[in-house]
Order: C-alpha cells, then structure tokens, then sequence
C-alpha cells in the first residue's frame, strides 16, 4: 500500500487496523487513511493494540494457543485489555473450529495461522459484510507471487527455513471461507 495514495477511498469504509499499522496510519495517511473502526492482533498484545487505537469501537483478539488453555499469555493479555475496555471481541469457539480445518489442511498442528488470517475470521463472524477488501494481505492472497522471507523477516525467525506461518495453507483456508460466509472478499492492490 505504500505509495498508494488511496487513503480517501480506504477511509470511505469501516475499517479493520493490524496490530502494528498505528505508525503506517500516523506516517502515511494518504497512503492508509485515518479511520479506524476496529482494532486487532493477538490476545497477548491486546492491551497494546488499545494504546495504539485509543478511538476504535471495538477491539477482536486472535487467540495465539495452538489448542484451547494451552497459552497462558493469551489469558494474561485478555485480563490487560480488559482493563482498558470493555469493547472487545475475543471468538475463541470460531477461532479453534478454523484452526482445526486449518491444521487440516497443513496436515499438522506445527505452524498456526496468521494474525492477519486471525482477524480475517473475526471480521467474518462479527460483521458478517457483504463485501471484506483485504488491504496488504499478499502474502495470504498471493503467496506463490510474494517473496515473503525478506520483507516480513521480524523476530528471531528463520523465515527461509522455519518459518511461523504457512501462507499457502493459509491461502487455501481463506477459499474455504470464502465459501463458507455469505461475503465477497476483495482484494486492494
């Protein structure tokens, strides 16, 4: 999106921010656009989405756990975001049935999905849209077309060869929900 210019016709729609585009938005407005109506990442950094978001309506955590209970930092992030909102959306019973058909699909539970797959299925089940547009989501829509292991090159991952998403799964699992909700997903290059 950088160098898009297309902040006016993104702010045109309610609008769903990431975790770590509060500096995008606040450094590029005519490439990102101002608006944001909902905010989200993962149960861990909830609080810190908050901060980043103060004015979003509402608030949607992606469980990080690979299995219910099993990520004490996601019930730890909760009761924090709890403390600064009351306004949060947290689809623990969506997100693990998508995680099963995803870890189906992988043909293992080693790798979970993305955040921004995370709020995808949120946005889904929340809003149910006639219409979702993905803004910066290529390595989901495209992933045979996205050099992914450098430009999301963050952490200590050896995104080469171990890499902590699975964006062709993912991709896969973004067609089956597709079918699966009455929406038209959109993509905004």
């Amino acid at each position: 999106m950088s160098g898009s210019k297309r902040g006016k016709e993104i702010d045109r729609y309610p609008v769903i921010r990431m975790k770590r585009c509060a500096q995008l938005v606040r450094n590029n407005p005519e490439d990102y656009g101002t608006r944001t109506d909902y905010a989200g990442g993962t149960t861990a950094v909830l609080a810190q989405v908050i901060d980043q978001f103060p004015n979003a309506r509402e608030y949607w955590g992606y469980i990080k756990a690979k299995h219910p209970g099993t990520d004490y930092r996601d019930v730890s992030g909760i009761a924090q975001a709890r403390k600064r909102t009351q306004n949060l959306y947290i689809p623990a019973d969506v997100h693990f049935q998508w995680l099963e058909r995803y870890y189906q699909i992988r043909g293992n539970d080693r790798v979970r999905y993305s955040t921004g797959t995370g709020l995808i299925i949120a946005a889904l089940s929340r809003l149910t849209p006639k219409t979702l547009i993905l803004c910066g989501f290529d390595s989901v829509v495209s992933p045979n077309d996205t050099d992914w292991s450098s430009t999301l090159a963050t952490k200590t991952y050896d995104w080469a060869n171990d890499p902590p998403h699975d964006f062709v799964s993912e991709n896969m699992l973004l067609e089956e929900l597709k079918a699966a909700y009455p929406t038209r997903i959109e993509v905004m290059d």
